[in-house]
């Protein structure tokens, strides 16, 4: 009943914030809002390379000029590759290794280290970190919007902590939604398949005043199980429902005034392994997780003239998470200043101030106990980035550092040099070397974790202790990054880009003595978390682009990986050296997008991903590498009326994406699925 209250309590604050949004900016004289809803159907690959970003650099640059190894995922990709979630929707992304561990969960990671927890990946939502500072990673589960109010995903394979601060190692993920005033009107959705149960949206966008646009969506969904590694119904079916709104606002032409928020709610299956302390020593338990949250944010952009613009944003987030052996809910509070000046006619500097505020309450049991129960962690940071015009409409440099200070590790150091080169107007060439960290985690901290080991031929009376310790400190990583863009012709674009990664520090799980239990207790294998494990990685990205013809196009991805760990400690976990294994080293998608007469489209996408020989399955299987062939048929009589028919992995029924380093996660097979959905804009 109390967390029935608090969901109610909070949806009502985010309607409140919703209502008092609209009715203050509604009082205002009225202007004339802009617009900026050119469709990407349109585009050419040569205006495609001119597609804005803003992940690269904190300010608007074209895909082609920006001096990192960054991709990005149009709402027309989105909407035509069949995706359903964002988590398959990343799938699109060069680099990007996107596994699905059963119905409602995913490891998501650029360059390696992947797991369910990936924790050198940095996750934004419309500018909201969605990085759980608890376990160090994102909940795929819950980053969820509709789909069709995405304006694109911008994907960064690489360092961003110059600009984005802590646990940009590997990329950021910048997720950002369309603003109001290209939302407007009516969107009905509706799902039905044999994975995907039914599933249902609603948005509408509406106008109070010329210069003030407003939107509100709500929707659901519920996915059946998956199996089970052995053939049997898995536990894992999965069921959410999501509401909120944004409203956009000019009071002036130099300011433009954003107010969203998010309320959701959602149960999940699995099938977990748990310890206990008494024989036999663990138990197989069917849970029904429940998650639940919500968010509000509030974003001032003011333009003080061509060359100089502010940027002021806060919101707050909160996230709910029960399952059998751990109830913990986490409040967010965030504050981020930004301001771009240019300073001469090649000088151009940006820099920017945030603080944020994290606290949580953990209670949990014998597998896993988190001490002290609730926790205030503090962020302050402070970031500068110069970009200086060398050689005009030729040469940049690029030099910037974000100063951190966390109440973990203290004080932190991310610099930043890149250089791009521009030998044509067609051709970019750019090179880049930084440093990031990744800082710890209160589940590195303050946790005590108890772990069933699977009994052997004789059985087994052995349970993993796992604990934190405040010597835990940041992991390192300097990375030298080179990249290559180059328009040989307007039908062909082609991106390479090559990096090799150094890691010092990184978690390892280091084991001690063992202790032998009293009759009727477990033996006891000790571990503690530290920082006596390093790694190289270094590989290459390569993304092609064909316009076939003016009614069809081809994109491709390759990458390669390879990764060398080395553990310094006596008796090391597995788990933490087998990294090695957890991401594959070659990767390769290719897809098509086809329009056919008769205002019919026909998409499809092939994926190959190699095996992962640390991920383990049944016994001593681990994960084999696959080949997926994802196929849409859509059909498009009137501009406001689309219908679709997809097909999912149709090249065998099922298989595995991803296995399982720890009993508190179940991997189960990925099966061939199809789905019908119509879309109905009015």
């Amino acid at each position: 009943m109390g967390g029935m209250k608090q969901r109610c309590i909070f949806r009502a604050l985010v309607w409140t914030w919703f209502v008092v949004a609209v009715s203050l900016a509604a009082a205002e004289p009225e202007q004339t809002a802009g617009t900026n809803a050119f469709p990407l159907t349109r585009l050419s690959l040569r205006e495609l390379a001119g597609v804005e970003v803003t992940s690269a650099s904190r300010t608007e640059e074209s895909l082609l000029n920006a001096a990192a190894a960054i991709s990005v995922i149009s709402n027309e990709d989105i909407r035509r590759s069949g995706a359903l979630n964002i988590a398959d929707a990343l799938r699109m992304a060069p680099g990007l290794n996107v596994a699905q561990i059963n119905a409602n969960k995913w490891a998501v990671s650029a360059r390696g280290f992947n797991s369910r927890f990936a924790n050198k990946l940095l996750v934004l939502m419309d500018g909201r970190r969605v990085y759980t500072p608890l376990s160090s990673g994102v909940h795929w589960d819950i980053q969820d919007t509709l789909l069709a109010d995405l304006d694109q995903i911008e994907v960064i394979r690489g360092p961003g902590g110059a600009l984005w601060g802590a646990n940009a190692v590997n990329g950021v993920i910048n997720i950002t939604t369309k603003p109001a005033w290209e939302t407007q009107g009516f969107l009905l959705t509706a799902t039905a398949g044999s994975e995907l149960n039914q599933g249902g949206a609603f948005r509408y966008g509406g106008a109070l005043a010329t210069n003030l646009h407003y939107r509100v969506y709500a929707k659901a969904f519920n996915h059946e199980d998956f199996l089970e590694l052995d053939g049997g119904e898995a536990a894992d079916e999965w069921w959410q429902q999501r509401e909120g709104f944004r409203v956009d606002w000019r009071p002036t032409p130099q300011d433009l005034v954003t107010f969203q928020g998010d309320a959701y709610y959602g149960r999940s299956g699995d099938r977990l392994t748990l310890a206990q302390p008494t024989p036999p020593f663990q138990q197989s338990v069917f849970e029904r997780a429940r998650a639940a949250g919500g968010d509000a944010l509030a974003r001032w952009n003011h333009t003080f003239s061509e060359i100089s613009e502010l940027t002021l944003q806060a919101y707050y987030d909160r996230t709910e998470r029960s399952n059998v052996y751990l109830d913990a809910s986490v409040d967010t509070y965030d504050v981020d200043l930004q301001h771009r000046i240019e300073t001469g006619d090649r000088n151009e500097i940006i820099w920017g101030a945030a603080y944020s505020l994290v606290s949580d309450e953990v209670r949990g049991g014998y597998s896993a106990l988190y001490d002290p129960i609730s926790a205030h962690d503090q962020l302050a940071s402070a970031f500068l980035q110069d970009r200086y015009e060398l050689i005009e409409n030729r040469l940049w440099a690029t030099a910037g550092a974000k100063v951190e200070h966390n109440d973990y590790s203290g004080w932190e150091f991310q610099p930043s040099a890149r250089l791009t080169f521009k030998p044509q107007e067609r051709q970019t060439l750019w090179a880049a070397v930084s440093r990031a960290v990744r800082t710890p985690a209160r589940f590195e901290r303050d946790s005590l974790v108890h772990t069933a080991i699977p009994p052997g031929p004789g059985g087994s009376n052995m349970v993993s202790r796992t604990i934190g310790g405040s010597g835990f400190d940041s992991e390192k990583l300097v990375a030298y990054e080179v990249g290559h863009r180059i328009e040989p012709r307007d039908d062909i674009f082609l991106d390479l880009a090559l990096y090799y990664n150094d890691y010092d520090e990184l978690r390892s799980s280091d084991r001690e003595a063992r202790i032998p239990g009293a009759p009727g207790s477990p033996t006891i294998i000790p571990a503690t978390w530290r920082n006596n494990t390093e790694a190289e990685a270094y590989g290459f990205e390569f993304a092609p682009s064909w316009q076939v013809r003016e009614y069809w196009r081809l994109r491709a991805g390759y990458s390669l990986l390879k990764v060398n760990v080395h553990s310094f400690t006596a008796v090391p976990d597995p788990s933490s050296i087998g990294i090695e294994g957890d991401s594959p080293q070659q990767q390769f998608h290719l897809r098509s997008m086809l329009d056919l007469p008769h205002h019919l489209q026909l998409d499809s996408a092939v994926y190959y991903v190699d095996e992962l020989p640390n991920q383990r399955l049944l016994g001593s299987s681990t994960v084999q590498d696959y080949t997926r062939l994802d196929v849409r048929l859509g059909w498009v009589p009137r501009p406001e009326l689309e219908f679709s028919l997809v097909f999912q992995n149709l090249l065998d029924p099922q298989h595995p994406e991803f296995g399982s380093t720890t009993p508190l996660v179940t991997p189960t097979e990925i099966e061939r699925s199809v789905y019908a959905k119509v879309t109905w804009r009015f």
